[in-house]
């Protein structure tokens, strides 16, 4: 029993050498490519553009609207609403679901352009991020590249975002 502990600890001993040497020639990265693509000076100014857009802005004002008058009608229904006869209440709480609901359909609109546009974005820059990312590998010489998702640790020297961002800015003009 003891022999057997002192192989197995030499065995690890062992393995444990092999794997320090083989990780000082590995050169390990991580990148963060949904980051980088949506960070992208085209990215930018694709959602820019929707924001400026007359009927973006006029969903947003409405939606914006909307939640004041949210705002206005709780306010007044918790300094008024133990005045109120029980007809006032329950058409201020039937108001206040009408408002809810075209608050959330308002937001459903917004949501849909906002990854309509993703959509848009990615499928633009597909595959000038396939090449920035196998041209980095390769200029970088990196062994082993992982989501910055994906990583417990990670600190700036081995966090290659930035410069993908930079890659594709280039790409892209």
């Amino acid at each position: 029993m003891r022999i057997a502990n002192i192989l197995i600890l030499t065995l690890a001993t062992l393995i444990s050498v092999n794997v320090t040497a083989e990780q000082s020639i590995m050169k390990i990265g991580i990148v963060a490519p949904d980051a980088a693509l949506f960070n992208t000076e085209y990215a930018l100014a694709e959602f820019k553009k929707i924001e400026t857009s007359k009927e973006f802005s006029a969903m947003k004002s409405k939606f914006d609207g909307l939640l004041e008058e949210v705002k206005k009608l709780n306010t007044e229904i918790e300094n008024k609403g133990m005045t109120w006869s029980a007809q006032q209440n329950q058409d201020a709480q039937k108001n206040m679901g009408f408002l809810r609901a075209d608050i959330e359909l308002i937001q459903k609109k917004l949501q849909s352009e906002q990854k309509a546009l993703q959509t848009r974005v990615v499928k633009a820059m597909e595959d000038k991020i396939k090449e920035a990312l196998q041209e980095m590998i390769k200029e970088e010489e990196i062994t082993l590249l992982l989501r910055k998702e994906t990583a417990i640790f990670g600190g700036a020297n081995v966090d290659y975002t930035s410069k993908l961002i930079d890659r594709l800015n280039k790409k892209m003009k």
